[in-house]
C-alpha cells in the first residue's frame, strides 16, 4: 500500500507539470544536429506523459474496484449475519409457540374428572397392558409425539396407544450414565461421581454403547436410523429409538430382545409410532444446545460416530 501511494504521488507530480512545447522560431536558427536533439527531447517528453496520465487512470480505476470489493464484502457479511438472527429469533419464537400450544392443551385437558383410577403400582414393565385406555379418548401429547409420557403409566389421565405394527422400536432408559443424571433434582445422592465426568468422556463411552448395540440390532434386521436420547428428563433419559426398514423385523427384534440383560439391566422394547419432523427438537439439532433442557420433552440425539470409528 505504501509503494502504491508513493507511486500515485510521483504520478501526481509528473501530471502537474505543464505540457511541454517547441519554440519553432528558435528551432529555424538552429544547427542541424541540436534541432534534431530537440525534437527527440520533446517526443521523449510527450510520450512520458502519455504513459504517466495512462497508468494514473489504471491506479485510480483499480483502487477504486478495490474499495468497492471490500465495502461489497463487509455489507455481505452484514446482510448476512443480519438475515442469520432473524431467521434464529423466528425459528425459536415458533418452535417456543408450537410447544407451549401443546403444553397449555394437556394442562387443560388435565382439569377434567376422568373418574376414579385404580392401578397397582407394583406390576412390573412386562405386565403393564400395551394400551391404556380411561374415561378420556384423547390420546396423550407427549406419548403421541415422541413415544413416551413423563407420567406414563400410572398417573397420567390420557390414552396411550402402543401400535400393533410399526417399523420403530423403543428401549426406554437403554443407555445409563451418571452424566444424565442432574443432582439438583435430587436423583442421585453420589454428586462427586457426577462431577467426575465432562462431555468428552460421556461421548467415548456413548461411542462404545452406540456399537455395541448396533451390532446386535443388525442382527434383526436393516437399520434406517438408531438415534440415542442425552436428554436429562426421566421419560426420555438414555432413550433409544431403532427404526427398521420394515415393520417385520422391528417385531422381531423386540421378540428377541424382551426381558433380555444389559448392562445389568433388563429390557423391554416396545413399538412406538413416531414422525421424527415432531419428536426430534430441533433447536438442539441445528444449534447442539437447548434453552429448555431440563423441561424439553422433545428429543436431543447424540451424534452418531463415523463409520471409520465403527469398524
Amino acid at each position: 500500500l505504501m509503494d502504491r501511494g508513493n507511486e500515485r504521488i510521483h504520478v501526481e507530480e509528473i501530471c502537474s507539470r505543464k505540457t511541454p512545447t517547441l519554440d519553432w522560431n528558435a528551432l529555424a536558427i538552429m544547427k542541424h544536429k541540436k534541432r534534431r536533439a530537440t525534437i527527440k527531447k520533446f517526443k521523449r517528453s510527450m510520450r512520458r506523459q502519455r504513459r504517466v496520465a495512462n497508468s494514473s487512470s489504471t491506479i485510480g480505476d483499480q483502487t477504486i474496484c478495490e474499495t468497492s470489493v471490500v465495502i461489497h464484502s463487509e455489507y455481505d457479511e452484514e446482510e448476512w449475519l443480519r438475515r442469520e438472527s432473524v431467521a434464529r429469533a423466528e425459528f425459536l419464537k415458533s418452535n417456543e409457540q408450537k410447544d407451549n400450544n401443546i403444553l397449555s392443551d394437556a394442562a387443560l385437558l388435565e382439569t377434567v374428572n376422568f373418574g376414579n383410577i385404580d392401578h397397582d403400582v407394583s406390576l412390573s414393565a412386562a405386565e403393564v397392558p400395551n394400551v391404556h385406555i380411561w374415561n378420556s379418548k384423547v390420546s396423550c401429547p407427549y406419548f403421541s409425539r415422541v413415544g413416551s409420557c413423563p407420567h406414563y403409566p400410572h398417573s397420567c389421565t390420557f390414552v396411550h396407544e402402543i401400535p400393533d405394527k410399526s417399523a420403530i422400536l423403543l428401549i426406554s432408559n437403554f443407555f445409563r450414565h451418571f452424566a444424565l443424571v442432574e443432582p439438583c433434582l435430587n436423583e442421585s445422592s453420589e454428586e462427586d461421581m457426577w462431577l467426575l465426568y465432562d462431555k468428552f468422556e460421556l461421548y467415548q463411552e456413548f461411542c462404545d454403547f452406540f456399537i455395541d448395540i448396533e451390532n446386535q440390532l443388525k442382527e434383526f434386521g436393516k437399520l434406517k436410523k438408531l438415534i440415542v436420547c442425552q436428554n436429562i428428563v426421566r421419560h426420555l433419559r438414555g432413550n433409544v429409538y431403532v427404526e427398521y426398514a420394515k415393520q417385520d423385523e422391528a417385531r422381531a427384534a423386540m421378540v428377541g430382545l424382551y426381558g433380555r440383560w444389559y448392562n445389568r439391566m433388563q429390557i423391554y422394547p416396545r413399538l412406538v409410532s413416531v414422525n421424527w419432523t415432531d419428536a426430534l427438537c430441533n433447536e438442539f439439532v441445528r444449534f447442539k444446545k437447548c434453552q429448555r433442557n431440563l423441561t424439553c420433552y422433545l428429543l436431543h440425539p447424540f451424534q452418531n460416530p463415523t463409520p471409520k470409528r465403527r469398524t
